[in-house]
């Protein structure tokens, strides 16, 4: 994998976070502790997650980032790295314990648009 890879996690977490509008320091706390976990660019994710949050960016924004960045990088997007990918992002759905119809709907849009790239 590549470090944009791990930008555009970054940056996804943070869309998932603020789709249901209710972004929380201690959501993003477990955002960031879960994102510091993964291995070899968990720098880079928490840094683009933590860009977007500063700059209070869109969830299309940071969605429409993150896409980029794999679409970028494809060659690196084998089929587990995309299963790892979408591992990630779940468990950052359920870091809080309440996981929202908006998030679910997100997630699902997630894997599909993860998958065409």
């Amino acid at each position: 994998m590549s470090p944009q890879v791990f930008a555009g996690l970054g940056s996804a977490a943070y869309a998932l976070i603020k789709m249901d509008g209710q972004e929380r320091s201690l959501e993003s706390l477990n955002v960031r502790f879960i994102l510091l976990e993964q291995k070899p660019y968990g720098l880079q994710a928490i840094h683009s997650f933590l860009l977007r949050e500063h700059n209070n960016s869109s969830v299309e924004e940071a969605y429409s980032f993150a896409m980029n960045c794999f679409k970028t990088h494809k060659s690196t997007l084998t089929f587990d790295v995309k299963l790892k990918l979408i591992t990630i992002m779940e468990k950052i759905m359920k870091a809080d314990d309440r996981v929202t119809s908006r998030e679910t709907d997100f997630i699902e849009k997630f894997k599909r648009d993860l998958r065409a790239v």
